[in-house]
């Protein structure tokens, strides 16, 4: 993707506020792959295993028309070139999951965010007020459990995120911003 005109939040090309502001001609070159693979008939049977996964490459993301860094106090430091913050070389998402025959099933999902920038002038330690500085990546586990009851056309629900309650930095817009902690949630879901 080329863009002539990126509008994004000054707070990511390394401002402060909600405000937004133009990041003028960026470029975006990378890759997505995605597939699935369903072994049920490999199994020969009506139980199900199957894999999924999607990974997306972006070696390319940068300011590159003439560009100065917004943050205060670096206005004549040039940023062509820098890379585009928060965004990361790699996304990697891969889920193995299963279907018993009766309907229960059962996904595992691990996922991957690189490290990133969280501005303009690709600051690598952080700042006293935690608004700049590289965000290290992450992988965390997600994992979800369903069982259909046909018969009041229902299904029972566990699902966990971030399974090993790990912490992990996802902004730095407004200072340190962590990731969701472990999240467990159980419930019903009805179909009419």
């Amino acid at each position: 993707m080329d863009f002539e005109n990126q509008i994004i939040p000054a707070s990511v090309a390394g401002g402060v506020g909600a405000t937004l502001t133009s990041a003028g001609r960026t470029i975006h070159q990378g890759a997505e792959l995605g597939g699935r693979a369903d072994y049920r008939n490999i199994l020969g049977s009506r139980h199900s295993l199957w894999i999924r996964s999607a990974y997306t490459w972006l070696p390319v993301a940068e300011f590159a028309s003439r560009r100065f860094s917004s943050i205060s106090g670096f206005g004549a430091v040039s940023v062509t070139g820098n890379r585009l913050p928060y965004a990361p070389r790699h996304l990697v998402n891969a889920s193995l999951g299963y279907v018993h025959a009766t309907g229960l099933n059962a996904m595992v999902e691990g996922v991957h965010t690189a490290g990133q920038y969280a501005d303009d002038l690709n600051s690598i330690n952080p700042s006293p007020d935690g608004q700049r500085g590289r965000i290290p990546g992450n992988f965390i586990w997600n994992a979800t459990v369903n069982y259909p009851i046909e018969a009041w056309r229902t299904t029972v629900f566990v699902s966990a995120k971030n399974i090993g309650d790990r912490l992990y930095i996802v902004d730095r817009a407004r200072g340190l911003l962590p990731g969701m902690p472990r999240l467990i949630q159980v419930g019903l879901r009805f179909s009419f």
